[in-house]
């Protein structure tokens, strides 16, 4: 972001992609830290498949 700034390539195709490419990424990221924290207390818990999809569900809520 900050290259893309200072050479004031944001407003260009290449920098709008690259932007909207970065933002995909940093919310999938998000998303599998939320399953992996999920899956990691279903695991350790042997919690029921519900409340790992409540868990998942709030942490999906708060991205939201």
């Amino acid at each position: 972001m900050k290259l893309l700034t200072d050479k004031r390539g944001i407003d260009s195709l290449h920098g709008r992609i690259a932007v909207g490419f970065l933002i995909v990424q940093d919310i999938v990221v998000v998303l599998t830290m939320i399953l992996l924290v999920a899956w990691n207390a279903g695991q350790q818990g042997e919690m029921a498949a519900a409340e790992v999809a409540w868990r998942l569900a709030r942490g999906i809520g708060l991205l939201g």
